[in-house]
Formats: structure tokens, sequence, C-alpha cells
């Protein structure tokens, strides 16, 4: 809780996650990108048109600005894919500056700090580590394989179970104690 005014305010968080044709970004492209606050009301977006995606990150982040965006594996891949992706389709420096400063946290390095393990670990095993609900069985192989097929639904699901994941593991690890380990960056 933060006290602003005499009051108690909730802390703003905005979960997110995208999805990619590809784990290059110099010739990969992001396709989806979904999101959701701190109750858990989730959105997302996918599209062949790069460019509308990209806005649509920039619009959350813009709306979200003052919010810490968590993640998982955003700091390593996420935020690093849509810089270069913002780069490629000409997006402003302003506008890329902006989406760099904003405040995160990235679940997976949590987790590899509470494993004590530098070593990558996935969403899906983070989850079931913890006991957290994570109704996603696909993987980022299979993402690439639906956006071959068109099946844009198919990606659509995967990136909101991904997302709701991310908040769930979040709120555990919040009440579990791990709290202090989530740093902003």
């Amino acid at each position: 809780m933060i006290v602003h005014g005499g009051k108690e305010e909730k802390k703003r968080y905005i979960f997110y996650d995208i999805e990619t044709t590809g784990l290059n970004p110099m010739v990969n492209k992001v396709i989806g990108f979904a999101w959701a606050d701190n109750n858990g009301v989730c959105d997302g977006v996918v599209s062949d048109d790069e460019n509308y995606v990209l806005k649509k990150i920039l619009e959350v982040f813009y709306e979200g600005d003052g919010a810490t965006f968590v993640g998982f594996n955003n700091r390593r891949f996420d935020d690093n894919f849509v810089v270069v992706r913002m780069i490629k389709n000409e997006f402003s420096e302003e506008n890329i500056r902006f989406f760099r400063r904003q405040k995160r946290i990235d679940l997976m390095s949590v987790v590899m700090k509470i494993l004590c393990r530098s070593r990558f670990i996935g969403l899906s095993s983070s989850c079931e580590l913890f006991g957290v609900e994570h109704d996603g069985k696909d993987t980022g192989r299979d993402v690439i394989n639906y956006y071959v097929k068109g099946e844009y639904e198919k990606i659509y699901q995967h990136n909101i179970d991904d997302v709701r994941a991310t908040r769930r593991l979040f709120n555990k690890l919040i009440e579990s104690g791990y709290g202090v380990m989530m740093n902003d960056w």
C-alpha cells in the first residue's frame, strides 16, 4: 500500500506478454500483445500488422504511466524485442525512451533468485513449482506454427493464458513472502 494525501492507495501493476514470429528481433515480428491489471481484467491483440501491435503496446504503457509493468522473461526477451522492432519500424526516439524508462519487474529473474540458479526456467515450470494454475499448454514454437497457419485465435488465447499465469504467479510470490525480491528496474 502507498499512502498519498492521507489515503491508502494500492500500488498499480500491469502484467504483460508479447508473442513473436521467432526469436530474432532483427528478422521476426511482434504479432501479439496481452495485458492485465491488478484486478485481472485482461485484453490483448493479435495482428499480422506489427505496427498496429507496437502502437497498442505504447498505448497501454502510456495509459499505465506510473504503474509497474510485470512480465515473465521480459528483461531478457520481450522488452529488447519490442525496442528493436520499434527502431526497425521507425518509431520516434521519444516513444522508445518512454517505453524503456517504465518501471518493471521480471518474474523469471525473481524465480531464478529464489532458486539460486542462473539457468532459464519457463513460465509453466515456475507456475508448477509454486502451485499456480496455468491454463496454457502451448509454447512459443506452437505460436509460430499457429501464425504460419493463420490461427490467430489460438495465438490470442495463448497470450492471454500467459498473462493471467504471470499475474497469478506474481500474487503467489507476494503471498509467499518473496515480494522483497521484486526490485523494480
